[in-house]
Formats: C-alpha cells, sequence, structure tokens
C-alpha cells in the first residue's frame, strides 16, 4: 500500500514523508503531480507543477531523502499540449522509483481519449535514461485483459487504474467478468457494511450511493432497485431494501 501526497513546498514534502515513514507502515510514496482539478491547479500543486520543472525535481528530491520507502510519481503527459519528452525527461533526473503516466494533459482532464503513444514514448524514454525506474501507463483501461495487453504493446512495467474501476469493482477477477444480480447484491451490502464498520457517523451515507449504481444494473429491476437506495438515509433503510430484494428473489 503507497501514501499517495501532494503540494509544492519541498520542506514540507520532506516533513510529511519523514513522518509518514515512521508513523505508518506504507510501502511507499506517491507523488501527485497529475491532479488537473482547477482548485489545486490555481495553487501550484499537482500537475501546474509541469510547468515548474526545476521544482518538481527538488519536491522529488527531498521526498527521497526524508524516507528510505521507494517515491514514485503520478502525472500528466503536459500543460496544453503533450511535452512528454521533456517533462518525462525532467523527472528521470532523479531516478524515481516509478513512474506513473496518464495519457491526457491537464487541460482534457478527463475528456477524450487517452493518447497511448505518448505513454509508450514516456516509457522508451525511461529505457534510455533510467532503466531501472518501473514505468506505468493509466488512462481509459476498462479490464484486467485490456490492461495487460496494453503493458505488453506499449513497453510497460505496468498498469495503474483509476476510474475503471468505479464501472467495475470486479476489475482485477477475470473470473467474475460477468457476475450476476446476487454477486452485485452480495457484494453492495459487504460494501455498506465495511464502510459503517470504518466510519460509523463520521461520514454521510450518501458517499455510498455512487457506488450503488454501479452494483445496480444489467438485471431485471436494477432501475427500481437504484432509484429506492438513492433515497435512504440511513444503512438500516439500506439494509432492509437490500433483504426485501433478495427475498423476492
Amino acid at each position: 500500500m503507497v501514501a499517495q501526497i501532494w503540494g509544492k513546498r519541498p520542506e514540507l514534502y520532506y516533513k510529511i514523508a519523514k513522518e509518514i515513514t515512521q508513523e505508518f507502515d506504507f510501502d511507499g510514496l506517491d507523488i501527485n503531480m497529475g491532479c488537473p482539478v482547477k482548485n489545486i491547479v490555481k495553487n501550484g500543486c499537482c500537475s501546474a507543477l509541469i510547468d515548474q520543472p526545476a521544482l518538481a525535481k527538488e519536491i522529488i528530491l527531498a521526498t527521497k531523502e526524508a524516507t528510505h520507502l521507494p517515491v514514485s510519481v503520478k502525472t500528466r503527459t503536459g500543460i496544453r499540449s503533450h511535452e512528454t519528452e521533456s517533462w518525462i525527461s525532467n523527472l528521470l533526473e532523479t531516478k524515481p522509483a516509478a513512474i506513473i503516466l496518464h495519457g491526457r494533459t491537464q487541460k482534457q482532464q478527463s475528456d477524450g481519449l487517452a493518447s497511448w503513444d505518448e505513454i509508450a514514448k514516456g516509457a522508451r524514454i525511461r529505457d534510455v535514461l533510467s532503466p531501472e525506474t518501473k514505468f506505468l501507463g493509466n488512462g481509459d483501461v476498462k479490464s484486467i485483459a485490456q490492461g495487460i495487453e496494453y503493458a505488453s504493446n506499449y513497453g510497460l512495467d505496468g498498469i495503474m487504474i483509476g476510474r475503471g474501476i468505479f464501472h467495475n469493482p470486479w476489475f482485477f477477477d477475470p473470473t467474475q467478468s460477468t457476475p450476476d444480480k446476487s454477486e452485485k447484491l452480495k457484494q453492495l451490502l459487504l460494501h455498506t457494511r465495511l464502510f459503517e464498520q470504518t466510519w460509523g457517523g463520521l461520514k454521510n451515507i450518501n458517499i455510498l450511493k455512487r457506488f450503488y449504481k454501479i452494483y445496480t444494473n444489467d438485471f431485471a429491476g436494477a432501475a427500481r432497485l437504484r432509484s429506492l437506495l438513492m433515497e435512504a438515509k440511513s444503512y438500516s433503510e439500506v439494509y432492509e431494501i437490500i433483504h426485501n430484494e433478495q427475498y423476492m428473489d
């Protein structure tokens, strides 16, 4: 498990990286240089660092100095247009343990298609400048089979999954590509119970409703059940709705 950190001040990266290393049992640290959210970017953080290559390197080196854990960087191909060659070359000067490259620019956010040709370009640059750095691709991967194929075709060490997991919670189980209604409701209940056990009253149950939409599709009565869950105001209501649905089956 890897902790992801973000910001723009190298001295704070050093401080936080040291604290995380000493107080927690993570397997690595990842620096977020990819988030394109406007409120974050306007403060000079995350993907805004693509326009500040010297500062980006300073941040990576400060983080590496503070920890014995592997330090990776998650980033994008550029700001307004692809700057893969210059930007990835800049990052590789710091010899990070890994680079995860999302195939869109900051301006694109989630629009359009991720450019896997740009990701492959980054991997080829890695081969020359820092072969020991792992290089992973990210963007529009819908299945584990597709991820394995892309890793092979584009010369990568692996794939990172983002939004794809929200469309398919069974992503990492190649034997469960088409779960039936019973399996979906079983996982919906498990997800809800784990959320309640973890957060209790600290977080609003409405957070779960984006996931309920994923579990309630492609079976008879899914729209009706989804509508009921969207109206639920408590864990007990959710459990009762699912119990009644299972009893009807």
